[in-house]
C-alpha cells in the first residue's frame, strides 16, 4: 500500500515518534469495536491464526538509503525533518504540453512529493523472527530494506531516500519513503508505479508459498484482480515476492534456523486451513454479537451459538455472554422459559428410580 508522504505519515513512519504511539492508541479502539456498536470477535494478523503479538527487544529504527544500500539512521527525528522537507522540495516537476500547436514547457505541481510504500513479512514467518537475536534481526530488516529499494528502482526507475522499520507489530514490517519526482525534475510515470491492494498481494503470496492452500473463491476473485492491472507493475506486490524470497535465502543460510522454519510454514498452513473453514461460522458469531448490541435482544445469538462456535467466544468475556442470554430469555419470556425449564428438572426426575412404597404394600 501507498500513501502520499503527509507530515503525519512521515512522524507514523517513525516508530519510535509520539505520533506512532497516537495512531496504535487509534488503531486498539477501532479493533476493539470493529467499527460496529458490537465486541468485536478478535481478528489477528495473517487471517486471524497468529498467536500473540510479535516480541522485540526494539520498537523499530528509521533508516536512509544511498544507491540501493540501507543503513540505520543516526537520528530518527532528523532523517522525518528532512523526509518531510525533501517531500516538500520535490513536488514541482517539468513537463511539456501542446498549445495553440506549440509545444511549450511548462511545470507541473504535486501536493506531495513522495509516497510512503508498506511492506510485510511474510505472515508464516513471524515465529522464526521472533527467535533472532536484537542485533541480527536489525541486520535483516536492513537487507530487506535494500532489497526493496532496489525493487521498486528495477521496477519503475523511482528512488527510495529511506524509511523506517516496525518491529512493535503482529507481523514487522518496513515503509520506504519513494519519490514521484527526479534529482532532475522530470516526473516518473505513474503507469509504472501501481499497487495491488493488501487483501490481493496477501493472497497472492499466500498461493505463491502454498498452492492449492486457498478457496477456489479466493482464487478466482485473486486472478480477476491481477487481471485489471499489469502485474510487472504492481509495485507492493513485487516488493513483496522478493521480501519472500530474500527472507527465506537469509534463513536458508544460516543453516539451524530453517529446519524450525519449515515447522512453522507447515503450522501456519494447517491454521489457515482450519482458519478458513470456520470463516462462515465467524461470520454468523459477528452478526449475533452485532444483533445484540443494537436490539439487546439475544434469541439470535442463541440459535447461533452452536458448540462448534463456542470456542470463538473470547474466554474472558465467555461468562458473561451466555449469563446474559440466558438471563434475557428469562426477562423476555418469563412464563414459558420457566416452564421449559421445570418440565426438563421433571424429566430428569422421571428418569431416576422410584422410591421405595412406605406403606408396605
Amino acid at each position: 500500500m501507498a500513501r502520499d508522504l503527509t507530515k503525519h505519515i512521515a512522524d507514523h513512519d517513525n516508530p519510535n515518534s509520539r505520533q506512532h504511539e497516537i495512531d496504535k492508541a487509534q488503531k486498539k479502539v477501532r479493533q476493539e469495536t470493529h467499527y460496529e456498536q458490537a465486541p468485536a470477535i478478535e481478528v489477528k494478523a495473517g487471517g486471524g491464526i497468529l498467536d500473540g503479538i510479535f516480541k522485540s527487544p526494539t520498537k523499530g529504527f528509521c533508516f536512509r538509503v544511498t544507491k540501493g544500500e540501507a543503513r540505520r539512521a543516526k537520528d530518527d527525528a532528523a532523517y522525518t525533518k528532512e523526509i518531510i522537507k525533501a517531500s516538500k522540495a520535490r513536488c514541482r516537476y517539468k513537463r511539456l504540453r501542446v498549445r495553440d500547436g506549440k509545444t511549450r514547457k511548462d511545470y507541473g505541481h504535486y501536493q506531495h512529493g513522495a509516497v510512503s510504500l508498506i511492506t510485510t513479512a511474510p505472515p508464516w514467518a513471524v515465529p522464526t523472527l521472533a527467535r533472532i537475536g536484537k542485533s541480527e534481526l536489525e541486520d535483516l530488516m536492513l537487507h530487506l530494506a535494500g532489497q526493496v529499494s532496489r525493487e521498486v528502482e528495477e521496477a519503475s526507475g523511482r528512488e527510495s531516500g529511506g524509511g523506517g522499520v516496525h518491529l512493535d507489530t503482529e507481523v514487522p514490517h518496513l515503509h520506504h519513503h519513494i519519490f514521484k519526482i527526479s534529482k532532475d525534475g522530470e516526473a516518473y510515470p505513474k503507469s509504472s508505479f501501481l499497487t495491488a491492494g493488501p487483501w490481493t498481494c496477501g493472497a497472492a503470496r499466500i498461493n505463491d508459498k502454498f498452492p492449492g492452500l486457498l478457496s477456489e473463491n479466493k482464487v478466482k476473485l485473486l486472478e480477476a484482480n491481477l487481471a485489471r492491472k499489469r502485474v510487472e507493475n504492481l509495485i507492493d506486490l513485487r516488493c513483496a515476492k522478493r521480501v519472500d524470497r530474500e527472507l527465506e535465502k537469509w534463513i536458508k543460510e544460516r543453516g539451524g534456523l530453517w529446519e524450525q522454519y519449515q515447522k512453522d510454514c507447515e503450522s501456519y498452513r494447517k491454521a489457515k486451513t482450519r482458519a478458513q473453514k470456520e470463516e462462515g461460522k465467524k461470520r454468523l458469531m459477528q452478526a449475533s454479537l452485532s444483533h445484540f448490541a443494537k436490539t439487546e435482544v439475544w434469541p439470535l445469538a442463541a440459535h447461533m451459538m452452536t458448540a462448534g462456535m463456542m470456542r470463538m467466544v473470547p474466554k474472558e468475556i465467555r461468562p458473561a455472554v451466555f449469563l446474559a442470554i440466558r438471563a434475557q430469555q428469562i426477562i423476555r419470556r418469563p412464563v414459558s422459559t420457566l416452564v421449559r425449564i421445570g418440565i426438563s428438572e421433571m424429566l430428569k426426575l422421571g428418569k431416576e428410580p422410584a422410591p421405595l412404597s412406605q406403606s408396605g404394600h
